[in-house]
């Protein structure tokens, strides 16, 4: 199941397994291992949150391991085999994971059949995804577009940045736009996640500077 049919759960399953790394994949799965399921997540790349530092990453997994949360990275998925009332994720040169349900959080595909007319100017790529700048043009320059329709667009929590960012290229034509390269990002997980980006490992060599404090916030 998708996000969608998530929320439309009526029972809680007693194992379950969520494929996806990024925030919404490790939300899901902090949430249902605080209903009390046991959770397994499963990603093709080296780490979860690979859009956080390092560090943060880091943290978050050792607190989901604590909770019981099964991290399994670097796995390819094969398909899956499935029973009655359950399945079994097959796992190229791994064990099987058996699980009741499986949450797919791999990312969602623009739904742009049809949006453009013919002559518009405006470039859609391979996958689906308007082409847009730094200001959310198009190659139309008449023509801008906004929201997760644009290629490389940042997640849901910053949804409303692009939008601030088109009035902000009405008055600053030719500076840099700032939600491109800063933003301040939040994810609601156990322990929750807030961080402000470029993160530390691109803020290295560009003269920018970030001050770290462990343990819980102050405001």
């Amino acid at each position: 199941m998708t996000s969608d049919e998530f929320l439309d759960l009526s029972t809680l399953p007693a194992t379950a397994a969520v494929i996806g790394e990024a925030a919404i994949g490790c939300e899901f799965a902090s949430m249902l291992a605080d209903m009390g399921t046991k959770v397994t997540i499963l990603e093709s790349l080296p780490s979860i949150l690979t859009g956080c530092d390092a560090e943060v990453a880091k943290v978050v997994e050792r607190a989901f391991k604590k909770r019981g949360i099964e991290i399994q990275v670097g796995v390819t998925i094969t398909g899956h085999t499935p029973k009655k009332a359950s399945t079994s994720i097959n796992i190229e040169g791994g064990d099987a994971v058996g699980v009741d349900m499986v949450v797919l959080s791999v990312g969602r595909r623009a739904r742009t059949e049809g949006l453009l007319a013919e002559g518009t100017g405006v470039v859609v790529n391979e996958r689906g995804f308007v082409e847009a700048d730094s200001y959310q043009r198009t190659a139309n320059a008449n023509v801008y577009a906004v929201g997760d329709v644009v290629a490389n667009t940042p997640n849901s929590p910053t949804w409303a940045s692009p939008k601030r960012s088109w009035r902000s290229s009405r008055s600053w034509a030719n500076q840099s736009c700032p939600w491109t390269t800063t933003r301040a990002l939040g994810y609601l997980l156990e322990p929750e996640v807030a961080f402000w980006r470029p993160h530390r490992s691109r803020r290295e060599g560009k003269g920018l500077r970030g001050r770290r404090e462990e343990g819980p916030l102050r405001w």
